[in-house]
């Protein structure tokens, strides 16, 4: 029997060799990168303090907590920086098995994506970050002399880089909705009100002072974000209403 995508189809047997290779290939990037990178933490982590809180002292309470940090540091660097190896292997896995215009479909929004991530953590690093960290010192030092563990302090840093890069991918995937049909970008514009309420909501919520400024910083991304979402769900279907017209013309034409 032959696939029109990969050529003579695979048993199950096969499949799960494949799948096999796929992941001792991506497991293998991922450690080999982490113990890279394990090696540079100890500087990577002065780097840090000396970026985002410098007048800060950080603490361990146990003998193995200052490894522990670093063992975290190497791994989600190593994964980031195995990324492509891993999202490749997974591509190769399922390519095979998809039509023409989903692989492109796929394509299409990998190198979005990336950029996305990028802008998340450039706006988490430059912006989030800094005003976060001084508004959550200053809101401690008011009830308490603080001591700060470094675990933990690493792992807030951790978190809102994670929920900045989530934050960013938000157009992508309002996008990935609207072309197969979920969203238009009619649909988006009538729900204006209600996602300015939700944003201001969700910036309440996060913001740990609810101070007008903080809420500010994260809730005008966040709404540029769902505008530029409007814009490009507005552009696919504006690109598909030209594509389908032509091929109309084409058909009905002498």
């Amino acid at each position: 029997m032959e696939n029109k995508n990969s050529g003579p189809a695979l048993s199950v047997i096969d499949h799960l060799r494949e799948l096999r290779s796929r992941i001792i290939r991506a497991a293998l990037a991922l450690v080999l990168f982490t113990v890279v990178i394990f090696s540079f933490t100890p500087a990577i982590l002065h780097w840090v303090e000396e970026q985002l809180f410098p007048t800060w002292q950080l603490y361990v309470f146990s003998p193995a907590e200052g490894v522990i940090v670093q063992m975290k540091i190497a791994l989600v660097l190593g994964f980031a920086m195995a990324s492509p190896v891993i999202l490749y292997q997974l591509w190769a896995f399922l390519a095979p098995a998809l039509r023409d215009k989903e692989r492109q479909a796929i394509r299409g929004v990998v190198i979005p994506s990336t950029l996305l991530v990028a802008l998340g953590l450039l706006f988490a690093w430059k912006a989030l970050l800094p005003v976060m960290m001084s508004v959550l010192y200053n809101m401690t030092i008011a009830l308490a002399q603080p001591l700060f563990g470094l675990d933990k302090t690493i792992s807030l840093v951790t978190l809102f880089l994670f929920f900045s890069v989530l934050m960013f991918q938000l157009p992508l995937a309002i996008l990935i909705l609207g072309r197969v049909g979920l969203v238009s970008r009619r649909s988006l514009a009538r729900q204006r009100k209600y996602a300015i309420l939700g944003i201001a909501l969700l910036a309440a919520i996060v913001t740990p002072d609810a101070s007008p400024v903080t809420m500010m910083i994260l809730a005008v991304p966040l709404y540029l974000l769902f505008e530029l979402s409007i814009f490009l769900v507005g552009l696919t279907e504006r690109k598909a209403g030209s594509t389908a017209l032509a091929g109309t013309s084409v058909s009905g034409g002498p």
